[in-house]
């Protein structure tokens, strides 16, 4: 078993004593509360993948989860945790989480607020709106949407939900890690998206050590990138990435800490890279939003090496405008790709 190390042996700055760290307890507790609630999201096999890529290619589809994207994970096992408390709940996000806290509280009876930065895609402003929430736009990165959420939870004495660094969130976005464990235990290798690195950790901590795990961010937005190289949390000054959903400034410190505990990997890909993987993605049959193409794109780029194993790829999401998805059918049209 891998060995956790102390916050200070780590990094300078991130821990709290007031933050309560995720443990391998919290992500069994949360499979219990919302495992009945969740759809445990198929694994598929992909010949074209496999055949494009050299790799035995099996996607594990969180585009079919509710809400089309992973993070109604994490926001369920959030809210119906606090959910006696009977409060309003305010969450920031660049679209995914703020559908995982709007339906969360649907389901809960409770009143949800969502700040989501202005650049965020209108397809998921509209579907938070559909699922009850209350839409403030805020800032143009998650970061500014994030301080102006915290300032509301604040003023008006909410419940504030924060997008990946908080043990319950890390917890359930890990209850994926325990559906893998059934669907493949012999995989060699499990690749994901990170932005704030919450999905990261939780796997981190779910997974037995023989899975391989690597994060892939945008080279746009590579903050968790940069913090493992320096040891310690770095904050981007901006970011540039069609990858709204991992465009992050800074990662997470509880998330960081995993990471770094666990000698986790992570790589950046560049927006080529991930505009390519969503056009070999549909190709495929699967409609994925940026973010969730970010782990074909370091397999595709031969970022990891990936040849003549067993790799997961974590499709996150599939909520992408249609003007995107018209674009990257284009793509694939213009470059089709022969499996023969």
């Amino acid at each position: 078993m891998r060995k956790i190390m102390p916050p200070e042996q780590t990094y300078e700055g991130g821990i709290t004593k007031a933050m309560r760290l995720p443990t391998r307890d919290d992500v069994h507790e949360a499979y219990h509360r919302i495992g009945k609630r969740v759809v445990h999201t198929p694994l598929v096999y992909s010949e074209e993948l496999s055949r494009l890529s050299g790799a035995h290619i099996h996607l594990k589809l969180e585009t079919l989860q509710h809400t089309g994207a992973f993070k109604y994970r994490g926001a369920l096992n959030f809210v119906g945790y606090h959910a006696a408390e009977r409060r309003g709940v305010v969450a920031a996000s660049s679209g995914n989480h703020a559908l995982g806290i709007a339906l969360a509280c649907q389901k809960h009876g409770l009143e949800a607020t969502v700040v989501m930065p202005s650049t965020a895609p209108a397809v998921k402003q509209a579907k938070a709106r559909a699922y009850g929430a209350h839409v403030i736009c805020h800032g143009e990165v998650y970061d500014e949407a994030r301080e102006h959420a915290q300032s509301l939870a604040a003023q008006r004495n909410l419940l504030f939900a924060p997008s990946f660094d908080h043990f319950l969130i890390i917890a359930g976005q890990g209850t994926i890690g325990c559906e893998l464990k059934e669907q493949i235990p012999q995989a060699d290798m499990i690749l994901v998206p990170v932005g704030g690195g919450g999905l990261m950790a939780g796997l981190m901590l779910a997974l037995p050590d023989h899975m391989r795990l690597w994060g892939v961010q945008a080279q746009g937005a590579a903050s968790m990138v940069a913090s493992l190289k320096a040891q310690k949390l770095v904050s981007l000054t901006h970011a540039d990435t069609i990858a709204d959903g991992i465009a992050t400034l800074r990662p997470g410190a509880a998330n960081l800490w995993v990471i770094q505990s666990y000698a986790g990997n992570v790589l950046a890909v560049s927006d080529a890279d991930i505009r390519r993987a969503m056009a070999f993605l549909l190709g495929a049959g699967i409609v994925a939003e940026p973010a969730a193409a970010a782990p074909l794109a370091a397999v595709l780029n031969e970022g990891v090496a990936a040849k003549g194993k067993t790799v997961v790829l974590v499709i996150t999401g599939r909520n992408i405008s249609g003007s995107l998805l018209e674009e990257t059918a284009k793509s694939w049209a213009s470059q089709p790709y022969d499996p023969t």
